[in-house]
């Protein structure tokens, strides 16, 4: 026999009313077992990808955290680091000797 209503019962009826029909029709019978099947491999897995997302998220959150840090410490250091305009040399801002080179005493 080739029943076609499972899915019409499955959908719209009860379950007492899916259930009746299961114990008279073969054919829904192995559709409700593959269906009950599906659900516990659902069951099963769903801890894993909740893992697997908490996991990317706490990713996320490092990866920002980490590029703010790197963002901060970039303009910081470019405001506290003495820089010379285009027109000024190093003499006027660090000694030198006289031929220009810097002098490390």
């Amino acid at each position: 026999m080739n029943c076609d209503k499972f899915e019409k019962l499955f959908i719209q009826e009860t379950q007492d009313e899916l259930l009746n029909h299961i114990k008279s029709c073969e054919t829904c019978l192995i559709e409700y077992k593959k269906m009950l099947k599906t659900e516990s491999l659902i069951k099963e897995v769903k801890p894993v990808f909740i893992s697997q997302k908490r996991t990317l998220s706490f990713a996320r959150i490092a990866a920002s955290f980490a590029l703010i840090a790197i963002s901060s410490f970039i303009v910081l250091n470019n405001l506290y680091v003495p820089k010379l305009s285009y027109e000024e040399t190093a003499s006027s801002s660090f000694p030198t000797d006289e031929y220009g080179l810097l002098d490390i005493q």
